[in-house]
């Protein structure tokens, strides 16, 4: 046998042992993927976030917001604290299922046929759990989209600079000529391969790093039509299974040319050779500038895709999160009704955030309460509670509560406001612009009623103006197709609003100079005060102390402020 057969022979062989061992490789990897993934099920997710993750996580929901009506606003959003809540419930494999998981905790349902349909999901994922894990297994080969979101590359396509495709042609026809004249003789066509091999891998890599992020996006969406492919044979899901068809034409050669380590995360290493094979022959670049134009054409292909199975995995990813909270107090599916009708009954309801050793609370109200307390006693926390309750119940119809029964809301919250310093907006002036939004809404008698939350009103201005303000536009909610929870250290409005609002307190008692709470929510207004006890424990001088409780007693049975007994002129 001649020396350029016999090397033939032995590149086939390595080649064949490669591909044998990646295959067994495979194998094996894949089964310890699927018993993390079935051990995992009913654990707590303990996985960090990038600050490039985060920041990539409402690009779904961005893109169509507009089409979604009430969905979670900015403000109530924050004040929910709503990407803790989606790092507790996200068991999500893919970028496309933690994207459209996201816009589900923003874009509440309103109504009971789409949390029915939901509903049902989560229970096939919870009960079949070999349909479970052989869908979580396509998500994980899915995975991420990179730094980025989809969705950030296909509004900048306009951006790449077209190029010829003649240069790589001509490369090709250079590396295999180069090639052949080396089997034919080694001496004459080894150095001409070399040379040209190099000038191939540095203009691959100059020019990849143009076109590397659209690339990578590329690798992304083929993967999403895999498992596009997959998922719809195993559910026998048509839409899905129609959805994956549209792009064929994208895929058209893509699979062959990118690579099916990149496309599938195989860890195969015939794959690595065929990588090497791509940078000498820049077959994915050549792929990638045809690919270019056929994907401004898809654009609403690829978004039904990432909806149809960002939705599927969302369900799975709720079931995971219901088996996680078997262990603690449990959860209930919510009782949800459409009318005129805005009585919330709750039952024992536990703060979603606080899963070790969390107080829970009761309550059935049928008009807007004011809630009072002592400082730190819990009013802004039962706030959060109640928040992320109803939220949670017409998003993911799954609630931290023995039981939770009221209408469908439309939910904003005025809470943990701030100075707008870049806008030059004082706190005052943040503050009446939320609440603005909210009295807005609540104004709309043509959408579902209104649910909201605020946590100190106008706390920004000075106590009398506050007062009146205060009283003048919660009686306004009191009177509103709303239902208000509002918590507030002003007793005043207690008594003012007697007629118009249910009074709940939080409160505490002091003992030896510290404070003890309960954190039980109770009905009437508040009796106690602990503001200056807390002085105490904090080590304040006792004439400071002393002083102060002298001076609010004498308001309160004179209704006179006074330094030292002298009224204030």
């Amino acid at each position: 046998m001649s020396d350029p057969w016999y090397i033939l022979v032995v590149i086939v062989g390595i080649l064949f042992v490669f591909a044998l061992f990646g295959n067994i490789n495979e194998r094996r990897y894949a089964a310890q993927r699927r018993k993390r993934l079935a051990d995992a099920y009913g654990q707590r997710p303990g996985r960090e976030y990038s600050p490039e993750e985060i920041a990539r996580l409402p690009r779904y929901f961005e893109k169509h917001r507009d089409s979604e009506p009430y969905v979670i606003d900015d403000i109530t959003a924050a004040d929910l604290d709503i990407y803790d809540l989606f790092a507790r419930v996200n068991y999500c494999r893919s970028a496309a299922g933690e994207e459209v998981l996201y816009n589900r905790l923003r874009s509440p349902s309103y109504r009971k046929e789409e949390l029915d349909e939901l509903e049902k999901e989560i229970c096939l994922y919870t009960t079949d759990s070999e349909l479970r894990l052989d869908l979580q297994m396509l998500f994980t080969e899915l995975g991420g989209s990179g730094k980025f979101s989809v969705y950030d590359y296909l509004d900048n396509l306009s951006a790449v600079t077209k190029k010829s495709l003649v240069p790589h042609i001509i490369g090709i026809a250079a590396v295999i000529g180069a090639a052949v004249l080396t089997a034919v003789n080694v001496t004459v066509g080894f150095i001409p391969l070399i040379i040209i091999c190099l000038y191939q891998v540095v203009t691959y890599y100059r020019e990849k790093a143009e076109c590397d992020a659209y690339l990578s996006t590329f690798v992304y969406i083929l993967r999403l039509i895999i498992c596009g492919e997959k998922a719809a044979k195993r559910l026998k899901n048509i839409p899905l299974s129609e959805a994956a068809a549209a792009l064929k034409p994208f895929a058209k050669g893509a699979g062959v040319l990118v690579g099916s380590a990149r496309t599938s995360g195989s860890g195969n290493p015939l794959d690595i050779f065929a990588d090497y094979l791509r940078i000498l022959l820049h077959l994915d670049l050549i792929k990638f500038r045809q690919m270019i134009n056929e994907l401004g054409k898809h654009g609403r292909d690829i978004d039904r895709l990432i909806t149809l199975l960002g939705n599927i995995e969302t369900a799975i990813s709720i079931s995971c999160y219901r088996a996680s909270l078997s262990g603690e107090s449990g959860y209930s599916v919510p009782d949800l009704r459409e009318g005129d009708d805005i009585s919330l009954d709750v039952r024992d309801l536990r703060h979603v955030l606080i899963e070790d050793g969390a107080v829970t609370n009761s309550m059935t109200v049928d008009r807007s309460i004011l809630i009072t307390g002592a400082n730190a006693s819990g009013k802004s926390t039962w706030l959060k509670a109640l928040g992320l309750c109803a939220l949670m119940a017409q998003t993911i119809h799954t609630v931290t509560a023995k039981s939770y029964s009221a209408p469908f809301f439309r939910i904003y919250s005025s809470m943990a406001l701030s100075d707008n310093l870049q806008g030059g907006e004082s706190y005052y002036v943040v503050e009446i612009r939320a609440l603005s939004r909210v009295l807005t809404a609540a104004s709309d008698h043509a959408a579902p009623p209104v649910l909201c939350f605020i946590d100190e009103v106008l706390r920004g201005t000075n106590t009398i103006e506050r007062i009146a303000a205060s009283a003048q536009i919660l009686r306004f909610f009191a009177h509103e197709r709303a239902l208000m929870f509002a918590a507030t250290h002003d007793l005043e409005l207690t008594e003012l609003l007697k007629n118009d609002l249910d009074n709940y307190h939080f409160e505490g008692e002091l003992r030896d100079s510290d404070v003890l709470f309960d954190y039980r929510i109770k009905p009437g207004p508040s009796v106690t005060r602990n503001a200056i006890g807390l002085l105490k424990r904090f080590s304040y001088a006792s004439d400071i102390t002393g002083s102060a409780e002298a001076m609010a007693k004498r308001f309160e049975e004179t209704g006179i402020w006074s330094m030292d007994g002298e009224p204030l002129s």
